[in-house]
């Protein structure tokens, strides 16, 4: 039919610019047409936007699954790897005050000076007609040179007694050193908590992210170092195998152990901890003050029956310098090394409470108090 009118418009996608023409015999028919083709662009971007989230949501659970994944490597076979020694010398020297006077107080400047007393500047064209505002920049400034050589007096032997009192303390620093080097039981103590703090600073997430609780004891006699050590308890100790991702329900979803392989990952961890607190003790006893290591491990535990906490010790371990030197820690087992040399080992420290006999007894442990 010759002559029939023909509408048409031109269409941009709103979300990625492809431009169309629609075309069609009648406005109405246009206007159809155009509803549905943006019905299209809108279901095609919706369909694109939720493809992008699901894609990021694998790529998050992935993310976290590798994290877990060398978290639990790290815990099931390189905690006992990176045995750093910690030097007497480094601790000592770090409780030294090494700072200057000057770092703590500026000296005196003439220009600080002369803006606190408001020393006139040299202009030489005021002065050149004002012989009294140059006599009293003169003399302003005569005043600022005298405060300055008063002050610089003042700081010197400020500075000089600051730095007497330094060389003395860290005299004392140094005689500190020397007891420990002769056995000062305070010393060593002191040493041996610093030592296991630096080494649970270094260990981070192998010491499951948390700060050791301690008490130590040291016999001089003996040369028995004995240290009661709070344990991560079971819901600090990761339990999820991998995690993966349910489209369906949008949810992340982790796939825990099985109780008798959590108790495998828990015994095994604890047993590192021990073993790797008397390692590094060892390797940093330089001055060879200590000849057996015993380790208390606890966790704290509420006993419903009474209302009470109790610092229930799980495990307690004793280890000579001798045996000790007959390890071969790169391809040793925590665990093996921990029950062989002590048979006294439980074999589910997952269970509550074990309330193991303490080789050395502090006092502390497997007693019951009321925690606030």
């Amino acid at each position: 039919m010759a002559g029939k009118k023909t509408f048409s418009e031109v269409l941009r996608n709103p979300y990625t610019g492809e431009v169309i023409e629609i075309t069609a015999t009648t406005e109405n028919a246009l206007q159809n047409k155009i509803n549905k083709q943006n019905k299209i662009w809108e279901k095609e971007q919706a369909e694109w936007e939720h493809q992008q989230y699901v894609d990021e949501r694998y790529q998050y659970v992935q993310q976290i699954d590798q994290e877990n994944w060398e978290l639990m490597n790290n815990l099931r076979h390189h905690m006992l790897s990176y045995i750093r020694r910690w030097s007497p010398y480094y601790y000592y020297d770090s409780l030294k005050r090494k700072r200057n006077y000057s770092q703590i107080e500026a000296p005196p400047t003439i220009k600080a000076i002369s803006r606190e007393l408001k020393v006139p500047i040299k202009i030489g064209a005021w002065e050149f007609f004002s012989e009294d505002r140059k006599k009293k920049r003169i003399a302003a400034e005569k005043n600022a040179q005298q405060v300055l050589k008063k002050r610089t007096q003042e700081y010197n032997d400020l500075a000089v007694a600051y730095d007497q009192k330094n060389a003395e303390y860290n005299l004392k620093i140094d005689e500190r050193h020397q007891e420990m080097q002769d056995g000062n039981q305070q010393e060593i103590t002191d040493f041996c908590s610093w030592v296991i703090e630096q080494d649970c600073d270094f260990m981070q997430g192998y010491y499951i992210n948390f700060k050791i609780e301690k008490s130590l004891h040291y016999d001089p006699g003996s040369r028995m170092l004995s240290i009661d050590v709070k344990l991560p308890g079971i819901r600090q100790i990761p339990d999820v195998e991998y995690y993966q991702y349910e489209e369906k329900k949008d949810n992340v979803k982790g796939k825990r152990m099985t109780q008798s392989n959590f108790k495998a990952l828990y015994n095994h961890i604890i047993c590192d901890i021990v073993l790797r607190i008397i390692c590094v003790i060892y390797e940093s006893d330089e001055y060879e003050l200590v000849d057996n290591v015993v380790i208390n491990g606890y966790r704290i535990y509420l006993d419903r029956s009474r209302g009470k906490h109790i610092n229930d010790c799980i495990i307690s371990v004793s280890l000579n310098r001798k045996d000790y030197n007959d390890i071969y820690l790169r391809n040793a087992d925590g665990e093996e090394v921990v029950r062989r040399i002590n048979n006294n080992v439980s074999a589910d420290m997952t269970s509550e409470p074990i309330r193991a006999l303490p080789l050395y007894d502090s006092g502390n442990l497997n007693v019951y108090y009321v925690r606030g």
